[in-house]
């Protein structure tokens, strides 16, 4: 199955890992601020028709926000995890193992946490870690990967049926014409081609969802492209004024979703909370409520809500 992250098991593993480091474990508890500042936007993005990423939600709030507040007064100079990501001469760069790189998560975290923050394993493959954690001693260095959300259990689209029930409504084609009925906007994201519930002629995917309406547009793969977006709640970690300076025919790149590849953009607007992007190459169906990462080379300069 799927290991996840935040289980009981896991508090146990790390106490284990720090007695055999001897170093002092603690354990504090971050319920309420988490059910608050993501496990609440994840349930309500999804039911206006967006895609929340909660792990960005989290370590904005939580893990680099509340956690590291705590930890800087009780006198500790900086935050250490395991994170693959660089940081170097105060700014936040892609890890070195690129198939683990999770810069795109940390690309919401503040600016200001960025001078208190250790990645040790930033210059270090996975292979590489698990090979060091035998060496040591540690009894975690053959756990699975954490993989999926921490707090899902089984299929997301279930937890999501579970926690926001039943909402019927009209599947579309991109001219209107009713193809069928859903049973909930959260059941889908944009370019979702399984489970849709309706056919053509050709493929389909989830071109649009409109949750006021309660409404799923479908179309071909061509008309869930997109060429220019709109970025919302954008964090910067260069001053924005720099980014308005970029030479015309100079270009930063854009990582759209965890995995996917980053492709070149011109930014058209930008003001200290939204951007608006244009990429010369359309990318296909750019998700509501996913993040946004920019990249000059490996460097992250900054990143929106889509």
């Amino acid at each position: 199955g799927v290991h996840r992250c935040c289980r009981p098991s896991d508090v146990r593993d790390a106490r284990m890992v720090a007695e055999r480091l001897g170093i002092a474990h603690y354990v504090w508890d971050y319920k309420d601020l988490f059910n608050e500042k993501v496990l609440t936007p994840f349930l309500s993005g999804y039911g206006a028709g967006t895609t929340p990423n909660p792990c960005g939600m989290c370590n904005r709030t939580v893990r680099f926000g509340a956690v590291m507040e705590r930890v800087l007064r009780l006198g500790s100079d900086a935050l250490a995890t395991g994170h693959y990501a660089r940081v170097e001469s105060g700014g936040l760069y892609r890890g070195i193992d690129q198939r683990k790189d999770q810069s795109y998560f940390l690309s919401r975290i503040q600016a200001r946490a960025i001078p208190h923050l250790i990645f040790p394993l930033s210059h270090l493959t996975k292979p590489r870690v698990r090979r060091i954690a035998k060496d040591c001693g540690l009894p975690v260095f053959e756990k699975p990967d954490s993989q999926e959300i921490c707090f899902v259990s089984g299929r997301t689209s279930d937890f999501l049926s579970r926690k926001l029930g039943d909402r019927p409504g009209d599947i579309v084609d991109t001219s209107g014409r009713v193809l069928g009925r859903h049973m909930g906007v959260h059941r889908f994201t944009l370019g979702q081609r399984r489970g849709l519930g309706v056919s053509g002629s050709e493929p389909l995917y989830v071109a649009a969802l409109d949750a006021r309406l309660n409404c799923v547009t479908v179309g071909t793969k061509e008309e869930a492209f997109r060429s220019r977006l709109r970025l919302a709640e954008c964090n910067f970690f260069i001053p924005p004024a720099d980014l308005h300076s970029i030479p015309p025919g100079v270009r930063l790149t854009a990582q759209l979703r965890y995995r996917a590849t980053c492709m070149a953009v011109g930014i058209d607007m930008i003001s200290n909370e939204e951007m608006e992007l244009t990429m010369p190459e359309p990318a296909f169906a750019p998700a509501p409520g996913q993040i946004a990462a920019l990249y000059d080379g490996d460097r992250v300069v900054a990143s929106g809500i889509i």
